[in-house]
């Protein structure tokens, strides 16, 4: 039964990683998954351990771009095996990157109460850094919640996930003062002695709220006081024939509503109708 405890935590931490990618309401389901994966950071040493930590990253990223293989064989006018034959690599490239900060911790043996703080820097700079097809960042899965992922206009995207990071820190906190609760210790006591490591990721998590919240309500006020104009955004299937000629009827069918023309139309990426074209 124990060989099963490392698959089995592996396939749940990448539920939870993956989650926010589904449903983007679940953002919360990202600060579980990185919190357990940091609490059990010290269970990826040895090659059995280091292995599934690598298949549940790479299940985390299939499940939330799940969507690749299909979009990549449409690219490339190829049968869908091509498409997955292709997104595979792609996956196990970003899976390395998603697991690197969480092995890199492991390989420290960085108490769990303080590993948010190398692993977060470690996956900023990764993934300002390393090279992608689709260059997101883990702390995107916070974008349902605008407050969290307002500093990016400040210091970067890269730091929506070293707040996520903080976040994990401070739930993987939490855990440890409930199982020092559990065996009949002082939770408030435990709780004042919180290492700096935590301290640090309050106080980022803090002032990553403060700011956003200022932020939010600051443009909200800019745009509600600036000039107005109308804008159509036309969208169209791109994988159906005739695209173009679908986006032109949409706006030209925007241009005659009573209102008037707009003063600007906007056509997303299938505005070129097959990339392989």
């Amino acid at each position: 039964v124990r060989w099963l405890a490392a698959p089995a935590a592996a396939l749940a931490i990448a539920v939870f990683v993956a989650a926010p990618w589904l449903e983007q309401r679940l953002a919360w389901s990202a600060w579980v998954g990185v919190a357990a994966a940091l609490l059990l950071a010290g269970r990826a040493r040895g090659w059995w351990g280091e292995f599934w930590t690598l298949a549940g990253a790479t299940a985390a990223i299939a499940a939330a771009f799940h969507w690749t293989p299909k979009v990549l064989a449409f690219a490339l006018d190829a049968p869908d095996w091509v498409g997955l034959s292709v997104a595979a690599p792609i996956v196990l490239w970003d899976a390395l990157r998603l697991v690197a900060p969480i092995l890199f911790v492991a390989r420290l043996r960085t108490d769990p109460l303080a590993a948010w703080l190398p692993a977060g820097l470690l996956a900023v700079v990764l993934e300002a850094t390393m090279p992608a097809v689709f260059p997101w960042k883990l702390g995107y899965a916070q974008i349902a919640w605008p407050r969290l992922v307002q500093a990016a206009d400040l210091l970067g995207p890269e730091v929506t996930t070293l707040v996520l990071y903080a976040h994990a820190g401070l739930l993987a906190w939490v855990v440890h003062l409930l199982a020092a609760a559990a065996r009949g210790g002082s939770f408030l006591a435990a709780a004042v002695r919180a290492p700096r490591a935590v301290v640090a990721a309050a106080a980022l998590a803090a002032a990553n709220l403060a700011y956003g919240s200022w932020a939010v309500g600051h443009w909200s006020r800019v745009a509600d006081a600036a000039p107005r104009i109308d804008v159509d955004l036309v969208q169209a299937n791109p994988e159906e024939e005739g695209v173009v000629d679908s986006l032109r009827e949409q706006t030209e069918a925007g241009g005659a509503a009573p209102a008037g023309p707009p003063a600007l139309v906007c056509w997303p990426e299938c505005s070129g109708g097959c990339y392989d074209a």
